[in-house]
């Protein structure tokens, strides 16, 4: 699966990106992720992005803007293992929705989670 949405823990969802990906697999792997958080009937969430094992992004920014839903509940975005491109893409889509109180870059998915854990505990 190109796109793996899975929970962490309470609070913490990870979509992990894997290979090529266009809107289809994009998108797929959104709905599976809301899909869990209501599951899980989270008010307030943190979505962990892993961009690690990403290949090409298949889209421009027009296109991706169309992927950001309005989630209420989501509360912090950090994207782990994101090149200088995919990072303008992330903060150009941040500023066009005008979503995430907090978007965060980090290399690690370990320092991606230390820091969820610390916004879900201020939740």
């Amino acid at each position: 699966m190109p796109v793996e949405a899975s929970r962490i823990e309470h609070g913490i969802y990870l979509s992990r990106w894997v290979g090529d990906l266009g809107y289809e697999e994009l998108r797929q792997g959104q709905l599976d992720g809301l899909a869990l958080v209501k599951a899980d009937g989270i008010t307030q969430y943190v979505l962990i992005i892993d961009m690690l094992q990403l290949g090409k992004l298949l889209q421009d920014v027009r296109t991706m803007r169309q992927i950001v839903q309005s989630d209420p509940h989501l509360e912090h975005v950090i994207v782990v293992g994101v090149s200088p491109a995919l990072s303008f893409l992330a903060t150009t889509l941040q500023r066009l929705t005008g979503r995430f109180r907090d978007l965060q870059f980090c290399k690690t998915l370990d320092e991606a989670i230390q820091i969820a854990r610390q916004r879900v505990a201020d939740f």
